[in-house]
């Protein structure tokens, strides 16, 4: 299952749910420029893995950007557990309006 965020700092937030889940990365991939934004940030995916969200990276437009260092994935996963604090100070503190209330099943097929 993969997922995307409206940036690293919202998957980076404990207990932050993504905009949107599918079994496929094309599909979030594809849904990614349609999704919510949070002001000039990339998208972020992560993949669900042993029950935790394993973080994949950054969107461009429609595709994964392959720049995004292991060192900085672990980074973002260590902030989603708790283990170690947001340090960037150039991004400002995330309120609970700033997050989806609910994910959306990017696999359902819209009803008729």
């Amino acid at each position: 299952m993969f997922a995307i965020w409206r940036s690293c700092q919202h998957y980076a937030t404990p207990e932050s749910v993504p905009d949107g889940e599918s079994g496929s990365l094309d599909t979030i991939l594809a849904a990614a420029t349609i999704l919510p934004s949070h002001g000039w940030a990339r998208r972020f995916i992560a993949r669900r893995y042993n029950g935790g969200w394993t973080a994949v990276g950054f969107t461009r437009g429609a595709h994964l950007i392959s720049t995004t260092t292991s060192a900085q994935l672990v980074k973002y996963e260590r902030i989603r557990r708790g283990e170690i604090r947001w340090s960037n100070d150039n991004y400002r503190a995330l309120e609970p309006s700033d997050h989806p209330s609910r994910t959306r099943d990017l696999d359902r097929k819209p009803s008729k």
